[in-house]
């Protein structure tokens, strides 16, 4: 049986051997094809433990040899370029490989999870209301307000500044966080939730936030 392989730039008959047997030739076929003595190549795969090679070192191995070649011939066709450039990249995706083997840094694998957080990242803005949620909350505040704080609303698009009982001002603070959101888009509604001349009342961040679910709920 004739074997006929690539080995006219492969100089080391042991490496070569090892390399022979990773593609799948048997030990016999190995000795025929290198002429060399069958207890010869035995006796090489028993001291280097070719089976105990671990398949990406035995990748790495047949890369390497397979680069040299190719940089070893004199006269280089394009195609050799082609393949030597092709070479090249692998190598470098084994290493990356074998980094993060050692770390577990998914970055060291794929270098574009560590660009991807490189970026400038906005800061969400806080109490933010959309334009449709600023609508809905003017639907909802017009659709469920009593009498009397329809009353203040329509006073408010009158007067600017008007003493409120403590009691009715309590009453009112129910109402207050609607002109937080309102303020951009109906300043008549902004003037009615003004804030009282002689007691500032102030609506916190949590009230907002509430405001938000209600809003998402209704």
């Amino acid at each position: 049986m004739t074997i006929s392989t690539d080995t006219t730039l492969l100089h080391d008959p042991r490496r070569q051997a090892s390399l022979l047997y990773w593609q799948g030739f048997s030990v016999p076929q190995i000795a025929e094809m290198l002429q060399v003595k069958r207890p010869t190549v035995q006796s090489w795969k028993q001291r280097d433990g070719w089976d105990g090679i671990a398949p990406i070192s035995r990748v790495e191995s047949s890369l390497e040899a397979r680069l040299i070649q190719l940089i070893a011939k004199p006269q280089k066709s394009g195609g050799d370029f082609k393949e030597i450039d092709l070479l090249g990249r692998q190598i470098e995706r084994l290493a990356r490989v074998n980094r993060y083997s050692q770390t577990g840094n998914e970055a060291d694998l794929n270098p574009n999870v560590a660009n991807r957080n490189k970026g400038e990242r906005k800061r969400p803005k806080k109490n933010f209301f959309s334009d449709e949620a600023v609508a809905k909350l003017e639907e909802i505040f017009f659709d469920q307000s009593f009498e009397y704080q329809l009353q203040w609303y329509r006073a408010g698009l009158a007067h600017r500044i008007r003493d409120i009982l403590k009691s009715a001002r309590l009453a009112r603070r129910s109402t207050f966080p609607a002109r937080h959101c309102c303020a951009r888009s109906r300043p008549a509604i902004t003037r009615f939730f003004c804030r009282p001349v002689k007691r500032r009342l102030t609506c916190s961040g949590n009230t907002l936030s509430s405001l938000r679910d209600w809003l998402t709920s209704t």
